[in-house]
């Protein structure tokens, strides 16, 4: 019997153990299925939000490089035209600069913020008029003391090329400086905190963090990434679900180690004291210890009255 007891209490300590374990295992799950969910859906805006504001970029220089005045003026330079026609759109766009280049690969105009030219040296330049000149359009990152520089740009056409596949006169360029102000923007936007780090960096959203991890990697003119953009966004439903995760886990932890307790309570008071009483009056002879069990009212009081019974026949003569 004692070994048929404590294999009952063995058994039942594995089934709330059991069940403690499916029950972190089905959380676990839950909590990864939630985070994946949320870093989709956060990956989703804030590369829509970096798309759109490049599409921007994109959507000036193409307004502006199927124009017929800017290819007249490309070859009778007048600066005071172009202070009014193409030096407003750094203010107008919050640019940080916009260059014209005739095919000779020359500067022609250029306004806003030209240290050191927007496109490098002159080897640099070189290599980025040429793939416009073979793609049309372009698009890249550069490091810069003061920032990343977005750089967007595209050949020039009439005004009635919009295929673009006609006479290619010169060169348009415009940049973006991601400063400061621009990633508090970004912050704002995304609802995220930004960091810069170089290339690779490589961190993975934990299933005990309560926020949400996106990485996004900017790419240079030879379109290999060169930094990557860290976005951190705290998650409150996230945070909700692991603060009830936790305080469920633990209340039944609680619980378990309760209903145990309470188990091996009434092993011992209704199983364990009856049989050393019983076994002890055996073993003696004497019948008195087996009163307090007579005065229950289960099988332990009907085997108590039965060695009464025995031992007041073997005492007859």
């Amino acid at each position: 019997l004692r070994k048929k007891v404590y294999l009952l209490i063995f058994s039942s300590l594995i089934l709330f153990l059991a069940s403690l374990f499916i029950f972190n295992e089905m959380q676990q799950k839950q909590n990864n299925l939630m985070i994946r969910s949320a870093s989709e859906q956060q990956d989703l805006i804030i590369n829509n939000e970096i798309m759109r504001r490049s599409d921007d970029l994109k959507q000036i220089v193409t307004d502006y490089t199927n124009w017929d005045d800017l290819i007249n003026y490309l070859n009778k330079e007048d600066q005071a035209w172009a202070i009014n026609n193409i030096a407003t759109i750094i203010n107008s766009f919050d640019l940080n600069s916009v260059a014209v280049y005739n095919l000779e690969q020359n500067l022609v105009y250029g306004f806003g913020d030209q240290d050191n030219s927007i496109l490098g040296d002159s080897l640099q330049k070189a290599e980025i008029l040429k793939r416009t000149s073979l793609s049309g359009f372009i698009h890249f990152y550069r490091l810069s003391p003061k920032g990343i520089i977005e750089v967007s740009g595209a050949t020039l056409h009439r005004t009635q090329d919009t295929s673009r596949t006609s006479e290619t006169y010169g060169f348009f360029y415009v940049t973006k400086l991601w400063d400061k102000t621009f990633f508090a923007d970004l912050s704002l936007i995304t609802g995220s905190s930004i960091t810069i780090q170089p290339y690779p960096y490589h961190v993975k959203n934990s299933s005990s963090e309560n926020s949400i991890i996106t990485q996004v990697a900017i790419q240079g003119l030879d379109q290999k990434p060169i930094r990557t953009l860290v976005f951190e966004k705290p998650n409150k439903f996230l945070a909700s679900f692991h603060r009830m995760s936790h305080f469920v886990l633990i209340f039944l932890a609680t619980l378990l180690v309760f209903v145990l307790g309470m188990f091996f309570y009434m092993i011992y008071r209704w199983v364990r004291v009856p049989l050393r009483i019983i076994s002890d009056s055996l073993k003696k002879g004497e019948t008195v210890q087996l009163s307090s069990l007579l005065k229950t009212k289960d099988e332990f009081s009907q085997i108590a009255g039965l060695v009464t019974r025995f031992n007041q026949q073997s005492k007859q003569p």
